[in-house]
């Protein structure tokens, strides 16, 4: 899944400076100017992470495993009451 979204990160940036350089840089008096930055910032950023991000798990993958190993260990309670 990760080299995907690399890939498409690099399409998205592609696609980001192509259309810059096809149209320009709106001016900072535009509306757009804003969402522009937005635009090329997210990919970029996106990409340092995925790219250069730690191996460290996140606290999320912690929460879910958490969570799992909390419900094995309820199955297994209930399995040993059921047993003689």
């Amino acid at each position: 899944m990760k080299p995907l979204c690399i890939l498409l990160n690099l399409a998205l940036v592609a696609m980001i400076v192509f259309m810059l350089f096809d149209h320009g840089m709106p001016d900072a008096d535009d509306s757009d100017f804003w969402f522009v930055i937005l635009v090329i910032l997210t990919p970029a950023i996106t990409l340092y992470y995925l790219i250069f991000g730690t191996k460290s798990e996140s606290w999320l993958q912690l929460y879910f495993r958490r969570k799992a190993a909390e419900e094995r260990k309820k199955l297994q309670e209930l399995e040993s009451n059921d047993k003689p």
